[in-house]
């Protein structure tokens, strides 16, 4: 035992010393330190305000009659400066009492522009223009739109001896030598190599012509000093096949067959495809002719998919989903449900996710179904205060109202599930009784 307080003594000496050991490191620490560093560290430093120059006056809330005086005859910034209020306070003022705002006296409204001074807009840089006749770029901007004076452009036209720097240098160290833009360098470069450098279009000899459809694009380009875009184009404004190109040609044969039959069935006859002919059907804005259903192909809606009808009687997706729609057979893909009465006067009385698990579909089918047939959700019941619960008011405590009101509260729970309850088994008559069944087939 006397071993245990020794050691808890000299724990406590250790303790007493490092503690003082710290004081003594923190003190030096913080005397090393500037007072603004110091409240930074302890998280203290307030936020600097600036203080307002001159004197402060501080206004009351009505305004005087010398106040009012001062409205219009000088500036709003100068009111707020003598009487201490903000500028906009004397602005709504003064808008308020429907004076207008103070104008300084014999200012000139600005110097006309002379002939001279019009001449010289648009033949040289705006800023150029504004040193020459002492006024502002914005000035000589503005009068130039108005006026409809295109800007100054200073066109540079290209030397020798800089197509020579850019045949023989690359892109960016020409750009930087010359002082142009890269997509500028690009288009020399292309131009002196197509030689159409500054020349007008190049018109097409009879011989070129003749050369069209004979070659490939890019091989004739080549030949002629053409680009190849150059050469399509005027190979598809003559009308021109491109070599290669094996495409059978539409015979007018051929168009007048088109719409007596479905698409699947004529593309076997003309040995095309059903895309081909059918493009060409809509291209001619022809359309199909109404064939008759037989009693065979009715008997097949319903009983296998649309896309399996159409594909076995040559007809059209669309057609057969129609058509089944018109006879009112509903999709063996996508069944059509039917709601019961029971399931009707089930919407409303309990929560969406409730409904659907006793009806035992989804719960945003229920939300459509309660949305389209304009019934409210469900909410809890509240209860209104009556009068009796008035008169209670400040004859007891605030605690034993509240009891008694919640009490009220799930008395009328419990009849709401009562009633919930009375409808679900119902419900469950019906489906014993066989019309769930009914219901779930169609």
């Amino acid at each position: 035992m006397f071993e245990s307080i020794r050691c808890v003594a000299s724990w406590r000496k250790v303790k007493n010393r490092a503690h003082k050991s710290l004081t003594k490191n923190v003190t030096k620490y913080v005397a090393s330190k500037s007072r603004r560093e110091i409240e930074r560290l302890a998280g203290k430093r307030g936020i600097p305000i600036k203080k307002r120059k001159g004197r402060l006056l501080r206004a009351a809330n009505y305004w005087q009659e010398w106040e009012i005086e001062l409205l219009g005859k000088i500036s709003d910034k100068e009111v707020a400066r003598r009487t201490g209020r903000k500028i906009s306070s004397v602005g709504i003022k003064r808008r308020n009492l429907g004076l207008n705002y103070y104008k300084l006296p014999n200012v000139s409204p600005g110097r006309k522009w002379t002939k001279e001074e019009l001449a010289l807009l648009g033949t040289a840089p705006d800023s150029v223009v504004a040193k020459k006749i002492n006024r502002t770029a914005e000035a000589i901007k503005y009068q130039r739109d108005k006026k409809g004076v295109p800007a100054f452009r200073q066109l540079r036209y290209w030397t020798k001896a800089e197509d020579e720097i850019i045949m023989n240098y690359p892109w960016r160290e020409a750009a930087r030598q010359l002082n142009r833009p890269l997509h500028a360098i690009e288009s020399r470069r292309r131009a002196l190599r197509t030689g159409n450098v500054g020349l007008p279009p190049r018109k097409w000899t009879a011989q070129e012509i003749a050369l069209l459809g004979k070659y490939t694009d890019s091989e004739l380009a080549r030949k002629l000093g053409r680009s190849r875009d150059t050469v399509a184009y005027k190979r598809r404004a003559l009308h021109i096949r491109a070599k290669g190109d094996y495409s059978r040609r539409w015979t007018p044969e051929e168009d007048r067959q088109l719409g007596t039959l479905p698409d699947a069935q004529l593309s076997p006859v003309l040995k095309r495809g059903i895309k081909s002919v059918q493009t060409r059907r809509l291209k001619l804005g022809i359309l199909l002719r109404n064939s008759k259903w037989t009693p065979a192909e009715i008997k097949l809606l319903g009983r296998y998919s649309d896309k399996a009808v159409a594909r076995r009687l040559g007809r059209t997706v669309c057609a057969v989903s129609v058509r089944r729609s018109l006879l009112k057979i509903p999709s063996p893909t996508n069944p059509v449900r039917h709601w019961t009465s029971e399931e009707l006067r089930l919407l409303g009385t309990m929560t969406d996710q409730a409904a659907a698990r006793h009806i035992g579909i989804d719960s945003h089918k229920v939300t459509s179904k309660r949305h389209s047939l304009k019934i409210s959700s469900f909410a809890k019941p509240r209860l209104r205060w009556t009068k009796k619960e008035d008169q209670l008011l400040g004859t007891m405590a605030d605690a034993e109202i509240i009891e008694a009101h919640d009490n009220a509260i799930r008395s009328a729970m419990r009849e709401f599930e009562l009633f919930a309850a009375t409808r679900i088994c119902k419900l469950a008559q019906s489906k014993s009784s066989g019309q769930w069944l009914n219901a779930t087939r169609r």
